[in-house]
């Protein structure tokens, strides 16, 4: 398939997919399948074939919400950090009750700030879990919890 053809084929796919409406134009038949958005310069999802334009659409998201994401030095090299495994070991050794009470701890205390910043009232059902974190319960998992996010929290329990 020519590269022009291939471009008018993706963005043929795109403009059908994302305003969920179908042109008044012929499929396409012949040619193999080439991609909507070129991976090497943005981020994209495996996809899937879309036989009326034969092309791959690997756009991500949904047409509702569909992020493009240009691929830079940064990006690529947090991606190459593996911070996703980094996250699991580090929360490996930490027993998974108290992980799940930290996080509903920080949940909670999240929700109420943005109530607070909203100037709403909370719902009722905004209440601490049961039992309540101890500050230090938070500090024994502080490699997990110690971060600029909790840091001003921490200190002022520990006072």
């Amino acid at each position: 398939m020519r590269p022009d053809v291939k471009k008018t084929n993706g963005n043929l796919c795109a403009y059908e997919w994302l305003l969920q409406e179908q042109l008044d134009l012929p499929d396409a038949v012949t040619g193999a399948y080439a991609l909507v958005i070129d991976p090497e310069r943005q981020w994209a999802i495996a996809g899937s074939n879309s036989t009326r334009h034969r092309v791959k659409n690997n756009l991500s998201g949904t047409p509702d919400f569909c992020p493009m994401i240009f691929r830079t030095p940064e990006l690529n090299a947090l991606v190459n950090r593996n911070l996703a495994a980094q996250a699991r070991a580090l929360v490996a050794d930490i027993p998974a009750d108290l992980l799940a009470r930290t996080a509903a701890f920080l949940l909670l205390k999240d929700s109420r700030s943005s109530f607070e910043i909203e100037g709403e009232d909370p719902p009722q059902v905004l209440h601490a879990p049961t039992p309540c974190l101890r500050s230090t319960e938070i500090i024994e998992i502080s490699p997990v919890v110690r971060t600029a996010f909790c840091r001003p929290a921490l200190t002022s329990c520990q006072k």
